[in-house]
């Protein structure tokens, strides 16, 4: 017999009564007595061969039943009696198919329909989700998020409902490029790497939905590629399969970027054997979280049918890559095998490019867009020599003839993200002062005990710092002269190796920070 689970919202009972005060003194208690003590157990024996046959989630508005009873009243027949036409009624609810009646073929299903009613996406009944009642006070996307976090197979379930009306990655499309890396690193955290220690295999079902989906699939952001494959992920996994889903799916998307850019810098397909010497090259091109899972399946032996099966696949397609022609690229060069030297009095806002990366601003508001963002945050006089300096130039450019720069608002999810001290920096402003103060926000999140200190405070500790770049290819170097709270950087992490730096050409960003005090 099958196994289910039957929950009632809330139980309005109307007695009335024909009979004499005195016989019906107890009534009362003995009800009370029955709901609380066998009714339950009576209940479930008589709904059991009612539910069996019906899978999935069922939700229905309301039963309603009319019990006419001569006696007795004890609580063991009561009980009996509200059992047997609970069960009576609820048949009839089920076959009845009315519109107080929606069913769902499992839980993820169950999520998707909440998500895409919440979002606009199709109309579904608000009393129909009573299991989503904490979320209600979140905003529609911020509430989706949450429930795909926890339940990554619900990205399968929403492509398939999208698909129905044409458009599979309608819920992919209303992420922003914050909330799409805060998903799939949230996903890959998740994800035990044990889960490849087998790895799929190069003809696994999965891994071919996945290359067939990467042959339609622009890699120019990396993120959202990962979530476009797992859309295609079957909903039905189990939360092992789910993990390995979510690895392979980095996996395949992270060998495509490196392929590319590979044959790019080398002239010649990649192969397994050159994985084990490309670890600059990953940690370049890739974000950190998906560098980590493409570093592992570099070391293990077990992977390369997989590998050489998506490099094979590889050679058949050509997705757009994050080093496509499209990509901006400013005109200062130094040039095939040399380094330009650029220093400036305001060296310490290239402290700030780190969060640019991290807030994904050159994919929010463009090359023009995140100049305009960085020179709101200095106050005037510094504006001035900001707008004028050879590095700032270097490291925030600007692209000219180009059309005015559009500044949507600043993402609820990135709001969310800063340090609840911080959040005082943010005055509500829109435009790029908003996103200005949203970027030296994020910067004061990171600082230890420092976090609540003022932008005048910030600039003169760091933003107002001399330093000096040495530029090539494929770095930027960027070396501070002492900054007063140099200590503070350091344990911010905000010193050494930091990341590839989109809107220079994925240049590694390096930063050097003098000794302080």
């Amino acid at each position: 017999m099958e196994k289910h689970e039957l929950a009632i919202g809330a139980l309005k009972m109307d007695c009335r009564v024909i009979s004499y005060p005195k016989a019906v003194a107890g009534l009362q208690s003995t009800m009370d007595r029955a709901l609380a003590g066998p009714f339950s157990e009576r209940l479930a024996r008589a709904v059991e061969p009612v539910l069996d046959g019906h899978d999935g989630v069922i939700r229905i508005r309301t039963i309603s039943l009319d019990l006419a009873h001569t006696g007795p009243w004890n609580e063991s027949v009561l009980a009996e009696l509200l059992a047997a036409r609970f069960a009576h009624a609820l048949r009839q609810a089920l076959e009845s198919r009315s519109p107080d009646l929606r069913a769902w073929p499992n839980h993820v299903a169950y999520m998707a329909s909440y998500i895409d009613m919440r979002l606009g996406f199709a109309y579904e009944p608000d009393w129909a989700f009573p299991d989503f009642e904490a979320l209600r006070l979140l905003l529609p996307l911020q509430a989706a998020i949450e429930i795909v976090k926890a339940r990554p197979a619900a990205l399968a379930a929403l492509a398939r409902n999208g698909r129905r009306s044409g458009n599979p990655l309608r819920f992919v499309e209303r992420l922003d490029a914050a909330a799409t890396e805060h998903l799939v690193l949230h996903f890959l955290e998740r994800a035990p790497l044990s889960a490849m220690q087998s790895g799929p295999p190069a003809s696994s079902p999965l891994l071919e939905i996945f290359l067939e989906a990467l042959g339609k699939t622009s890699l120019t952001n990396i993120d959202r590629a990962v979530l476009v494959l797992l859309c295609e992920a079957d909903q039905s996994f189990a939360s092992d399969d789910m993990s390995l889903a979510i690895l392979t799916a980095a996996d395949v998307v992270g060998l495509a970027v490196i392929a590319a850019e590979f044959e790019r810098r080398n002239a010649r397909a990649l192969t397994f054997a050159d994985l084990s010497t490309a670890t600059g090259l990953i940690r370049q091109v890739l974000p950190p979280h998906l560098a980590t899972v493409t570093l592992q399946m570099a070391e293990q032996a077990f992977a390369r049918p997989m590998v050489e099966r998506i490099l094979g696949s590889l050679a058949k397609h050509a997705p757009q890559t994050a080093g496509g022609g499209s990509r901006e690229r400013h005109s200062v060069s130094p040039g095939e095998g040399r380094a330009l030297h650029l220093s400036s009095p305001l060296g310490g806002l290239a402290l700030l490019l780190p969060d640019v990366v991290r807030l994904s601003l050159h994919r929010h508001l463009g090359t023009n867009g995140l100049r305009r963002a960085l020179l709101s945050i200095p106050d005037a006089d510094l504006r001035l020599r900001a707008e004028k300096d050879a590095l700032i130039d270097f490291l925030f450019p600007e692209i000219h003839d180009a059309d005015d720069p559009t500044f949507p608002p600043v993402p609820d999810i990135a709001l969310a993200r800063l340090a609840p001290e911080s959040r005082g920096l943010i005055n509500g402003v829109e435009g790029a002062v908003g996103w200005g103060d949203l970027l030296v926000a994020s910067f004061s999140s990171r600082l230890p005990g420092l976090r609540a200190s003022s932008r005048a405070y910030l600039q003169r500790q760091f933003f107002l710092v001399s330093g000096r770049a040495e530029i090539t290819d494929a770095a930027v170097v960027v070396t501070l002269d002492g900054p007063p709270l140099a200590i503070i950087l350091k344990m911010a992490g905000l010193s050494g190796d930091q990341m590839p730096v989109p809107h220079l050409n994925d240049r590694l960003l390096i930063l050097h920070i003098g000794s302080g005090r």
